[in-house]
């Protein structure tokens, strides 16, 4: 389910009292045409500007869990369960790029993806488990046999929180990095711990094919695909067998045929004929679509230990405010 932030307008904090921080996390449920919250506090913090966009942030999420930045601390969370649980501070330091499951349903492993922040393009890259926080962080380097990729590992992946990737099976996609000169996609292969290009899509403009370097990657039905927003279209080319991607035009973004559209303040959603069916807005508020869904799920983990009434030390009360 896709999820947005009621982010609280900031000519209405200036009024209010400065030293308080709001949350109010929502999913919603195209189907239904509804949303349902998903963390929501307000929490007293004078050392938090309550503008600052980094305040509360996804940096991930997968399988339910979402990894979640809160000021200088880091979070795990599964709000179905109602758990979670502290991780050491990796985004202070580093940019995570990726959060993905690692082995089998049943077994499976949860790690991040990360490499330091540093001005230089010499960026390195490390692996960081949920599921044995006892074991230290891997070192991966830049694991890639081209030349022309490892020049753009070096220069850093775009931080999820403002990008986030597209995890299908065993793979972790990105849209083109800034560094690159080209359209393809970033992959990097989470059972071989290297990074590859996958081409990508190609239309007929006059009378020569060019590259399409597309809005979003997504998934659909279990495959990677990539869409390109024109005034009137959407475009999505899915990827095929043999690592092809094919092309329709279509204006469909949910099995509903519906379109969530990010609008000044408010999100709307749509029918594939433009018919506006909701209103997500919220009095005094900025309605700010994140680019995460959230899968829900009811499994247990031993690195979310946390429940209602753990919080301390400042850690925000999870599922717990107003």
């Amino acid at each position: 389910m896709p999820l947005f932030f009621y982010r609280l307008d900031h000519q209405v904090a200036q009024l209010d009292n400065p030293d308080l921080v709001r949350v109010h996390l929502r999913s919603v449920d195209i189907a239904a045409r509804e949303s349902r919250p998903v963390i929501r506090f307000v929490h007293a913090d004078p050392a938090l500007p309550i503008v600052d966009p980094r305040v509360f942030t996804i940096e991930g999420s997968c399988d339910g869990i979402l990894l979640l930045s809160y000021h200088t601390r880091l979070y795990a969370c599964n709000p179905c369960t109602r758990r979670w649980g502290r991780l050491p501070p990796l985004h202070v330091d580093n940019d995570i790029i990726g959060f993905y499951g690692h082995g089998p349903f049943n077994k499976r492993e949860y790690r991040v993806l990360y490499h330091p922040k540093i001005q230089e393009p010499d960026r390195r890259y490390w692996i960081f488990s949920l599921s044995f926080l006892d074991q230290p962080v891997r070192y991966i380097g830049r694991p890639t046999n081209l030349e022309a990729i490892d020049l753009v590992l070096a220069h850093g992946i775009v931080p999820s929180y403002w990008m986030p990737p597209t995890t299908i099976e065993h793979r972790v996609h990105w849209r083109p990095q800034v560094a690159q000169d080209n359209s393809n996609v970033l992959m990097f292969d989470t059972i071989a711990e290297a990074f590859r290009w996958i081409p990508p899509p190609r239309q007929l403009e006059g009378t020569r094919w060019v590259e399409v370097e597309g809005d979003q990657l997504l998934e659909i039905n279990g495959m990677l695909a990539m869409t390109l927003i024109s005034q009137t279209l959407v475009d999505v080319w899915v990827l095929q067998e043999g690592e092809i991607f094919g092309g329709s035009t279509v204006l469909v973004v949910s099995q509903e045929r519906d379109v969530l559209a990010q609008c000044p303040h408010i999100i709307l959603q749509t029918d594939n004929g433009g018919n506006v069916l909701k209103f997500y807005t919220l009095a005094g508020h900025l309605t700010v679509l994140s680019r995460y869904t959230l899968q829900e799920s009811l499994l247990m983990h031993a690195f979310l230990p946390m429940q209602q009434g753990d919080a301390i030390d400042g850690d925000p009360p999870f599922l717990q405010g107003p």
